[in-house]
């Protein structure tokens, strides 16, 4: 039998999630495979090519849906738009949502102060976070700001450029290992940033026909946090072997 193939983004995160979701698949003797997300990573889910992706679900909400405005329930349109030969499964506690910071030397605390300290920064953003409603577009609009874009997707080399002063504000996941201290994360007064659940979407036929091993992979969605998920990075960053860090997690939990 051909391996199982998950999608992940192309990041240590992706890497670390893919390796816990094969770890799991292996203690049910499966064996499966991980690969970067390509562009019709969902139509791959569709036809079973992929058997799983874990997603941040209000990004990819966005990126399927023609809604300006966020949902009330952003989990339940997702789910709307991926079936019937996708399932969205419940997620778990990690929340991969925007946050803006600026280094602590600024004295900045809250958006609302940013409108003149923008003038003549940039704001060091990945891709993703350029043209979404918390994005920096969003930023200059709300609080009145004039951040230019700096586009890296780098978390650890936007730190960097917000503590050396190469760019005034950097947008970062509430998941990311920044590597660094010295950063301060903003206030949000008007509330612009938004929750981004850590979710597995998975083949609707696979869960159907193996729901065992669709739960075992979700069991580990839902037994992750925001804070084990930097460990399990900063880990990766001290040179550990993600097959290791992945079973050294896992193990303790009963579920690799």
């Amino acid at each position: 039998m051909a391996p199982l193939t998950i999608a992940v983004e192309s990041s240590t995160t992706g890497a670390i999630l893919g390796a816990v979701l094969v770890g799991a698949l292996a203690k049910l003797g499966s064996a499966a495979t991980v690969q970067p997300s390509p562009v019709d990573w969902l139509a791959g889910l569709g036809a079973g090519t992929l058997v799983a992706a874990p997603v941040w679900a209000t990004t990819v909400w966005a990126g399927l849906s023609d809604a300006e405005e966020l949902p009330e329930d952003v989990l339940a349109e997702l789910a709307g738009l991926v079936e019937p030969t996708v399932s969205l499964m419940t997620p778990g506690l990690v929340d991969g949502g925007l946050v803006w910071m600026v280094a602590a030397s600024t004295g900045i605390k809250s958006m609302e102060d940013l409108s003149a300290y923008s003038q003549g920064k940039g704001a060091a953003v990945p891709a993703m976070a350029i043209e979404r409603s918390d994005g920096v577009a969003a930023l200059n609009a709300i609080y009145r700001t004039n951040f230019g874009t700096l586009s890296q997707e780098d978390p650890g080399v936007r730190a960097q450029w917000l503590l050396g002063g190469q760019a005034g504000i950097g947008a970062f996941r509430r998941t990311d290992n920044l590597g660094v201290t010295g950063l301060v994360e903003l206030i949000d007064p008007d509330q612009m940033c938004q929750a981004d659940p850590l979710a597995l979407l998975v083949n609707a036929a696979f869960v159907e026909q193996r729901p065992d091993q669709a739960l075992a992979m979700n069991a580990v969605i839902q037994a992750l946090t925001n804070t084990e998920l930097i460990a399990l990075q900063q880990q990766v960053a001290q040179g550990g072997q993600l097959t290791e860090i992945a079973r050294a997690w896992l193990q303790p939990r009963g579920l690799g």
